[in-house]
């Protein structure tokens, strides 16, 4: 008797044609073309199983809810679940705008009673989404791992002998050795080299970092020097901002060249000297010499919050004030979450409005890093050498760096708890830490780095170089665990500094 293959069956036969092409095909462009398809059958054929039912049950869940708030959902298709699924996420996120939702102060016991029942809808939507299982990523040149060369190192050796000589005096002669693309490529393209410089019978060696705007990326550029509307600094901007901290005495790299135009190399890029230590701290886990370097970690963004914008030479960066800092930020991500998103996520709406109804005043405004946190740093025997990536410099909330410092993927808490950092921040500031606004950060880095999350899926896939180290399939994951994190941090009430209300989950 012939049977009907099941969609099981079909993916996985496809999947088993599809990795033996991979296997007799050339490497390079059997990965290229094979291997964003196998992911998507991976994440199919893991997730076929249980999503359509688990869809099925988000949209009834969604019709009871809107229609017991006094909203008409729209007409359900039963043979197209997911497009009914966004369609009633667009409705519910119209719901949400409506009834002024999250109620921070009820208007009467029915906007309370809309705020809970759509609070709850919310919770049950993404404790939904978590049961999905996430396929393990491939890895591979275009979906991960070892970033492709987007330009051959014989190319970027001549372009750069050129452009090196066109800098130099006249008959002074150079020499590139040792030049390697490092690995990752999810922010900027970065290669090093050793360069040495013959001028008039005296030698110069300078061992160099190239960082260069690549195509694809976790964030979005501004959208030029002098408009900060991004999630990144331009290369101009960078510079500028690493110079002014170079004279107000912070360990940073010293830029020697830079193409902010992007002439040579068709994008922006900057050349600086590459020193020597790592970024690995490893090592000290555990030992005398990481209690001294946290010391160092914590003084030096001290120096950083204390500098005085104006003073240092970076009021380009803005004008935002004590009142105005944390909101400008939120607009800031909810501008960039508009032009990312491909699809309504209420929760990330609900978190939006949230934070735009309880911002804090910060105590003052500071040179805010960014990016401050443990792996963008140079270290040396324990003692910080240089602090760097400075592309999301800006200026706003100090709090906003130590919230930023505990987002769960790369959290100092099983190093320093939260409360042990901000009993040395304070001593070594002079400065009392505003413990609710504190919580507030916590919330809002979550908005954050969804923002980046999303904006990495995006580049993923929807350009053909997919230089990211980190997104693709599993990123969704990482979006649900960001939601559900904030959300289950607002049911409870008011976030805490402690931001744990999601470890007691029992479906976290």
């Amino acid at each position: 008797m012939i049977t009907r293959p099941s969609i099981e069956d079909l993916l996985t036969g496809l999947k088993r044609n599809l990795e033996r092409t991979l296997a007799i095909g050339d490497s390079t462009d059997a990965a290229r073309l094979t291997i964003p398809v196998l992911i998507g059958l991976d994440r199919i054929s893991d997730e076929w199983s249980t999503w359509w039912q688990l869809l099925d049950e988000e949209n009834q869940d969604i019709e009871v809810t809107l229609a017991s708030i006094g909203t008409i959902p729209p007409p359900r298709s039963h043979t197209d679940l997911e497009s009914t699924n966004r369609a009633l996420k667009d409705c519910l996120v119209e719901a949400i705008d409506r009834f002024d939702l999250p109620a921070i102060e009820p208007t009467s016991t029915d906007h309370k009673r809309v705020h809970a029942s759509v609070l709850a809808l919310i919770l049950r939507m993404l404790a939904r989404e978590n049961q999905v299982a996430v396929a393990p990523p491939r890895v591979a040149p275009t979906s991960g791992g070892a970033a492709r060369e987007v330009i051959p190192l014989p190319t970027l050796k001549e372009v750069l002998l050129r452009f090196l000589t066109s800098d130099l005096p006249a008959g002074a002669t150079i020499q590139i050795e040792k030049l390697a693309r490092l690995p990752g490529g999810a922010s900027r393209e970065a290669w090093i080299f050793d360069l040495t410089i013959i001028n008039r019978g005296e030698t110069r060696f300078e061992p160099c970092i190239l960082m260069r705007e690549p195509l694809a990326s976790v964030l979005v550029s501004d959208s030029s020097a002098t408009n900060i509307d991004g999630t990144r600094r331009t290369v101009v901007t960078e510079i500028r901002v690493v110079r002014a901290m170079r004279t107000a005495g912070l360990p940073v790299p010293e830029v020697l060249w830079a193409d902010t135009e992007g002439h040579w190399l068709e994008r922006p890029f900057s050349i600086a000297r590459r020193l020597p230590g790592s970024v690995d701290t490893a090592p000290l886990r555990d030992t005398p010499a990481m209690n001294t370097l946290l010391d160092e970690y914590v003084d030096l963004l001290v120096k950083i919050h204390a500098l005085d914008p104006a003073k240092a030479g970076v009021q380009f960066l803005g004008a935002p004030t004590t009142q105005s800092a944390a909101l400008e930020q939120v607009d800031l991500m909810a501008k960039n979450f508009e032009g990312q998103r491909l699809e309504a996520f209420p929760a990330i709406t609900w978190l939006i409005r949230w934070l735009r109804k309880t911002a804090p005043e910060a105590a003052r405004v500071s040179v805010v890093h960014g990016d401050y946190r443990l792996g963008n740093f140079l270290q040396e025997s324990g003692h910080i050498i240089a602090v760097l990536d400075w592309e999301q410099v800006h200026l706003g909330d100090a709090m906003e760096e130590i919230a930023f410092m505990y987002w769960e993927l790369w959290t100092l808490e099983p190093i320093i708890p939260i409360a042990e950092f901000v009993r040395r921040y304070q001593s070594r500031s002079g400065t009392l830490i505003d413990q609710k606004a504190l919580a507030w950060y916590r919330l809002f880095i979550e908005l954050k780095m969804l923002v980046v999350l999303l904006t990495g899926s995006r580049s993923y896939f929807a350009t053909e170089e997919r230089q990211l180290q980190y997104s693709g399939p599993q990123t969704n994951q990482m979006v649900r665990e960001a939601e559900l994190r904030a959300m289950l941090e607002l049911a409870r009430g008011e976030p805490t500094v402690a931001f744990d209300a999601w470890k007691a989950a029992p479906d976290k």
